[in-house]
């Protein structure tokens, strides 16, 4: 047995495949044994080369497409959005101009026009500024409920 337990025993006689004649000629050199520097340099520049080319490919391809994908997500009103919306608005402003109606008859809410609510708003201000003790028209209402 061996020195070392992993080591396998030798063979007394080497195999057939182990056995070279004469007319095989001279045995030949490993594989790689010899590096050629000059290949070796050749094959890194054109791995190099390639890498930078594919990723300057890859970078144009992504900023192409992300600035195609912007234009198509950027917000945009057609004509007919903006007719509706246009149309809708118009609608809203004109019921809210007009007298005073509910908007939530079981809550108590109103709408008044705008012009009417500022008024009363100036109105309550100037009141409670005169007299620094007054009530403003919502506390009265708190009081009295």
């Amino acid at each position: 047995m061996s020195e070392l337990p992993h080591t396998p025993e030798p063979h007394e006689v080497p195999d057939a495949w182990h056995a070279h004649t004469a007319e095989e000629g001279a045995p030949q050199a490993e594989h790689g044994a010899r590096a050629n520097p000059v290949a070796l340099g050749v094959t890194l520049l054109a791995i190099v080369f390639s890498f930078v080319f594919l990723l300057l490919i890859v970078w144009g391809y992504f900023t192409s497409y992300t600035t195609q994908m912007k234009a198509e997500h950027r917000e945009t009103v057609t004509e007919p959005q903006r007719i509706d919306y246009m149309t809708a608005r118009s609608g809203a402003q004109t019921r809210l101009s007009q007298a005073p109606g509910w908007i939530d008859r079981e809550n108590g809410t109103v709408h008044i026009p705008l012009d009417r609510a500022t008024n009363l708003i100036l109105e309550e201000y100037q009141r409670v500024g005169m007299n620094p003790n007054a009530q403003t028209d919502q506390e009265v209402a708190a009081s009295d409920g």
